[in-house]
């Protein structure tokens, strides 16, 4: 039987990785120290991708419960001392400088990450939506000799995103900030 109390429960039924860190990260920056959130997925590399997100933040992947559609994972938020300050991509474009380029230029690709209803309500002109859950099955199919820039809706999302193309080999990445909370340029 399970003791474990967790304080917030983050429903991922649906999601792939990463967005279920992505959603980890959030919850776990508005609980107190050592308490415990618990993520319910259906994505199969789950509790790797977790467990390889919590080696890196300093918190604890404390165990899984498998069920027989979806599984349930446990993380225990670190002590403030302990805890590991996420490296930033470190390529980054802003806001005003991506509306200075041409989106008709084929020198680059904009990619949005958020999810296809974000998108769909509004976005840059020229933007491909690429939801962050679908980023790792696209990423064989694009050249890596391509610049592409990197969008979400304030930045989270796409430096995950630009993380995931970086360790993949892909050099020209960018990513956008602040993105589309704070953008004021043209938008469809």
């Amino acid at each position: 039987m399970n003791m474990v109390q967790p304080v917030k429960t983050l429903n991922c039924i649906g999601y792939k990785c990463p967005l279920p860190q992505v959603q980890a990260k959030e919850a776990l920056g508005q609980i107190e120290d050592l308490e415990i959130i618990e993520i319910v997925t259906t994505d199969p590399d789950a509790e790797k991708e977790l467990r390889k997100w919590t080696g890196q933040t300093g918190d604890t992947y404390l165990f899984n419960e498998e069920k027989s559609d979806h599984s349930i994972h446990y993380i225990q938020k670190a002590i403030h001392q302990n805890r590991k300050e996420e490296e930033k991509y470190p390529k980054v474009i802003l806001n005003d400088e991506l509306k200075q380029k041409d989106m008709n230029d084929s020198s680059f690709i904009l990619f949005d990450v958020r999810e296809e209803i974000e998108f769909f309500i509004g976005h840059i002109p020229g933007a491909v939506n690429l939801p962050l859950g679908e980023v790792k099955d696209h990423l064989t199919k694009l050249n890596k000799n391509q610049t592409y820039y990197i969008i979400c809706r304030t930045g989270n999302r796409s430096d995950f995103a630009c993380h995931l193309f970086a360790e993949t080999g892909f050099f020209d990445v960018y990513n956008v900030l602040p993105g589309m909370f704070e953008w004021d340029g043209e938008v469809e």
